[in-house]
């Protein structure tokens, strides 16, 4: 074969760059002469012209190679072998040759591993697939879910042996197979712990991706549910591939929830948020609850915390009968059965917090013994929280006095170290109070 005269070359270069919007050349290609080149088809059977055809995650699937000599002019040359490279992700597991031109040699072989199929001739130079003509090879195999962009490696070279350099075809198309299945519902902005009246900030936004992690436009109303409770209907705005979910409240607190949104058939459930009747930033709410009440009626609190930084939040749960939640803790008191009140659930990290607890009139007159003096504050610091003077225990046996759930002592008592205690105890207008202080972390307290 004639080297290429340097017209040739200068001209080889703008052919090269004319079709730079369909195919990146590699370098080490950049210079080869334009009369070398070839295409490939790929898809379900022999007759496929498509350059990308979808298969299935899981699944065994054949797919089918053309690879088309489409070297013209006088200088036109045939290939006497190629390779096919499968993308990371697709496993081969067999190949055979579905048919050749007859210039092509007859005991031409195939060499076949888990990534690769190699076809090389044995026959005489020149012998191989001539221009206009065209090999096919099936290829078996199975992928991975998510297998991106499918596109395959595919290598032509004049030689018969798949050998040396500087005589490769230039490849003119890139065939892909993207796996099908792969389309994807993500979270960009997942669901918060909220509180239950206020609209949930920022706003869930979820992302439809195909396998490749491209966006995918979405159509239709997305949805958003929970599995647990009733949530209102939010409003679906949908830019493209993502959907944002504004206006998310819940009717009800006090409880984990998770969310699941919906688009385009696929669907994503979000991780475990907690829903509070109480959910406030410190910074701008000062930390100060003011008063709250539980469903039934029963208590009413307000909490105040120490200085808190931008960060911090504070959450706050009144609801459930003390009586269903004790599971007899704090029974050491015995003249109070069941316990008065609601449970009451509070935390803010790293900050002390001074709580008011009321119990309304309604509530203390059904009590023989309804003064202050006769109630007490269980408090449950759980089993990881700092443990506290117990209220009986410190009297009889200061030792053994600190638990993690008890009876709160007064603050008054001696050889206290300054933890969680009553600070005050007062009736008003028939309703008794108890203001207390409470540490750092998240304890649960009810009336005894």
């Amino acid at each position: 074969m004639n080297r290429p005269s340097p017209l040739h070359l200068v001209l080889a270069g703008v052919l090269v760059a004319g079709v730079g919007l369909d195919f990146a050349a590699p370098s080490t290609l950049a210079n080869a002469p334009s009369h070398k080149t070839f295409g490939t088809t790929v898809g379900p059977d022999t007759t496929s012209t498509t350059t990308s055809y979808s298969i299935h995650a899981g699944t065994f699937s054949t797919l089918y190679f053309t690879i088309t000599n489409t070297s013209k002019g006088s200088q036109a040359v045939p290939f006497g072998s190629l390779q096919l490279q499968a993308p990371t992700g697709i496993s081969i597991s067999g190949a055979q040759i579905e048919n050749k031109p007859d210039t092509f040699n007859a005991n031409t072989p195939l060499g076949v591993t888990a990534s690769t199929v190699t076809l090389t001739s044995t026959g005489p130079t020149g012998s191989g697939v001539a221009p206009n003509s065209s090999v096919t090879i099936s290829v078996n195999g199975s992928a991975t879910s998510g297998v991106c962009p499918g596109t395959w490696g595919v290598r032509v070279k004049q030689s018969n042996d798949f050998s040396g350099n500087g005589n490769d075809f230039l490849a003119q198309n890139t065939v892909s197979t993207p796996v099908a299945g792969g389309t994807q519902l993500v979270w960009t902005t997942p669901p918060i712990d909220t509180e239950f009246d206020l609209d949930m900030t920022p706003s869930p936004v979820v992302k439809l991706k195909d396998a490749c992690g491209n966006g995918v436009p979405i159509t239709g109303t997305p949805t958003l549910t929970d599995f647990a409770h009733t949530v209102n209907t939010p409003t679906a705005t949908v830019s493209g591939a993502t959907a944002t979910f504004g206006g998310v409240q819940f009717s009800d607190y006090g409880f984990s929830d998770t969310l699941t949104a919906t688009a385009n058939g696929v669907s994503v459930t979000s991780d475990p948020f907690q829903v509070y009747q109480w959910y406030r930033d410190c910074a701008s709410n000062g930390c100060k609850t003011g008063t709250l009440s539980g469903p039934l009626g029963e208590t009413l609190v307000g909490i105040t915390v120490d200085p808190a930084s931008t960060a911090d939040k504070l959450n706050v749960n009144v609801k459930g009968r003390a009586a269903d939640v004790n599971d007899g803790r704090c029974s050491n008191v015995s003249d109070i059965e069941p316990p008065l009140g609601e449970l009451v659930s509070f935390n803010i990290a790293n900050h002390s917090k001074t709580v008011t607890v009321t119990l309304p009139k309604t509530y203390v007159n059904q009590v023989p013994n309804n003064g202050t003096p006769f109630m007490d504050i269980c408090l449950d610091v759980g089993s990881t929280g700092v443990a506290f003077y117990d209220k009986n225990h410190y009297v009889t046996d200061p030792s053994t006095a600190k638990t993690t759930f008890g009876l709160l002592p007064d603050c008054s008592m001696t050889g206290l170290d300054g933890g969680p205690c009553i600070t005050s105890r007062k009736k008003n207008a028939g309703n008794e109070i108890i203001t207390l202080t409470a540490p750092a972390g998240d304890p649960n307290l009810m009336w005894r």
